[in-house]
């Protein structure tokens, strides 16, 4: 499940709050934006929450495309590539398994399940664990779909999971019980729910950055009636899944493609094996 999806359900939920009545979005947008921004311009200290948050987060990329690509499986690193989309398929190559969405599948199946719905984003571990199966399972999906072998940035440090959310490994699952638990931590903070309200009708690519730029104003607003849990959530949010890049990995036919062996190669060889201009290859077991 994408970090999109993650606060979509967060979002959603927070729209359900009975801390602000039906018809008043024009009244929530106008209390979590500029109003509160004054307030916090005229303020020469956050609470402690507020300021703790906003030193939490930060630092954090919020324009960076964060994909969940599984906890076992460590992304090639590389500043080169082109933006993926992050409601693409995702295809994963773990260690053990093949994986559509988080969800096991043979490998004659790929193509039944992808179809019409590229491009494709393809993640296999930096290291040698499935390097072998590469070239099966981009044959295995339709020839006429665009598939953009994943990467991340070199010294990406990932959020660490919540202990709220310990036990659960689906991550649809994992999504909504952040927003749950979310919705709880901040439920007397109206002016926070109100960030959350006006979220869910901003375009998804801002999403992230409205969130890290106005909630700390909002906690601070509410003179920090949050749950002591909610930094670490937010941070979650934010930055639990990698920020990715993509190469495009095509098969070609053609005697003058270039041939990739991949006997020796590793995930991260592979990438950087892969032409930044995106022609087309072979792959050579």
């Amino acid at each position: 499940m994408r970090w999109t999806y993650a606060l979509l359900f967060t979002t959603l939920l927070a729209c359900d709050s009975s801390s602000t009545a039906p018809g008043s979005s024009s009244a929530a947008t106008k209390s979590s934006g500029a109003p509160a921004a004054s307030s916090a311009a005229a303020t020469p200290k956050l609470c402690d929450k507020a300021e703790k948050l906003q030193k939490r987060i930060g630092d954090i990329d919020t324009k960076a495309v964060r994909i969940t690509v599984g906890a076992d499986i460590a992304l090639p690193e590389s500043k080169t590539g082109d933006p993926v989309s992050p409601m693409s398929p995702l295809v994963a190559i773990a260690p053990k398994d093949i994986l559509v969405n988080g969800q096991s599948t043979k490998l004659a199946e790929l193509k039944d399940k992808l179809q019409g719905r590229g491009p494709v984003v393809l993640a296999i571990p930096k290291g040698e664990e499935g390097i072998d199966r590469v070239a099966d399972v981009i044959a295995a999906i339709d020839p006429e779909t665009e598939i953009f072998l994943l990467s991340t940035l070199p010294g990406t440090k990932l959020e660490p999971q919540p202990k709220v959310l310990e036990g659960t490994k689906d991550p649809s699952e994992r999504a909504v019980k952040v927003a749950e638990t979310l919705k709880k931590s901040i439920g007397e903070c109206d002016e926070a729910n109100k960030i959350f309200q006006r979220l869910a009708s901003t375009e998804p690519t801002g999403r992230a950055e409205s969130l890290k730029k106005d909630l700390p104003v909002a906690v601070n607003a509410c003179n920090c009636k949050i749950g002591d849990e909610t930094e670490d959530l937010i941070a979650y949010l934010l930055a639990g899944e990698p920020p990715v890049l993509g190469k495009k990995i095509k098969l070609s036919k053609e005697k003058d493609a270039k041939v990739i062996k991949l006997k020796g190669l590793d995930g991260q060889k592979l990438y950087d094996a892969l032409p930044a201009d995106g022609s087309a290859v072979k792959l050579e077991k």
